[in-house]
């Protein structure tokens, strides 16, 4: 089945901020990249403890927690999907979207977004953009 509208399940999708940093726990390990004004990934490094990520990235209590969904598995679930391409994207899912008993895209909540330039943009935005 596909609905009529992303929004009846999001509150928000919006693409990364580029120069943004995201990094993905797992079992493994810590993976970080990049994103690209283009918005592709740039894969920085992978850390396989905690203490060696903190070390060089900073206190993952300073990231932010996200939920990802790719671009490509809204096509197959919304009508209006064409507007998003291929790409991740941030969401916030609404509770109709943890309610919903239809099959829906695969939501990836092991991510953590940091932007190293966010406080100088809160108080510069004429910034964005430029760094």
């Amino acid at each position: 089945m596909q609905f009529s509208s992303t929004t009846i399940h999001f509150n928000s999708i919006k693409q990364l901020d580029p120069e943004t940093l995201v990094c993905m726990v797992s079992n493994s390990g810590i993976n970080c990249w990049k994103i690209e004004k283009d918005q592709t990934w740039t894969k920085i490094n992978d850390f396989r403890t905690l203490d060696k990520f903190e070390a060089e990235m900073g206190n993952l209590k300073h990231w932010k927690k996200i939920s990802l969904v790719n671009g490509e598995s809204l096509t197959r679930y919304y009508k209006n999907a064409k507007n998003y391409p291929n790409v991740a994207y941030i969401v916030e899912p609404t509770k109709e979207f943890h309610n919903c008993i239809t099959k829906k895209p695969h939501l990836f909540e092991n991510y953590y977004t940091k932007n190293p330039y966010k406080e100088i943009h809160d108080r510069l935005p004429e910034l964005k953009g430029i760094f």
